[in-house]
């Protein structure tokens, strides 16, 4: 779901309007925008239903793209989240082997195909293996 900020600030130039819903929830909102006509929400594409459209992107109208599997993994979509992972070790420390493994296993093949799993879209091995290397 948007926050109202993002709402006020971005999308209606800094005025909230009485027609703007904000929904707590993405499947909230996505429901919301599926009842509706000319709707427009925002919400991650885990929460994308057959009953909505998700939205095609670009500069022009020539190199919009929609935020497939690819185009998101490549970065050529435009609107995109990342998820980060934070440690708490001293600098030039190395990562305590417990937490090493479980960073393994999140940019591993199977790590990354459990995130698939969960409707998130997965780190190419090249881009898994480049963080990989940030904390060996």
């Amino acid at each position: 779901a948007v926050s109202e900020q993002v709402v006020r600030d971005v999308l209606l130039g800094g005025e909230m309007r009485s027609t703007v819903i904000e929904e707590k929830y993405s499947n909230d909102l996505v429901a919301s925008i599926a009842a509706s006509n000319f709707s427009l929400g925002i919400a991650g594409h885990a929460a994308a239903t057959p009953a909505v459209k998700e939205l095609a992107l670009g500069t022009t109208r020539d190199n919009c793209l929609l935020p497939t599997v690819e185009n998101v993994r490549q970065r050529r979509y435009p609107l995109i989240r990342y998820y980060s992972l934070c440690i708490n070790r001293q600098p030039g420390q190395p990562v305590e082997q417990p937490v090493l493994e479980l960073i393994k296993f999140i940019l591993s093949a199977d790590g990354q195909k459990f995130a698939e799993g969960c409707q998130l879209f997965p780190l190419t091995p090249e881009a898994a293996w480049q963080e990989l290397q940030k904390v060996l």
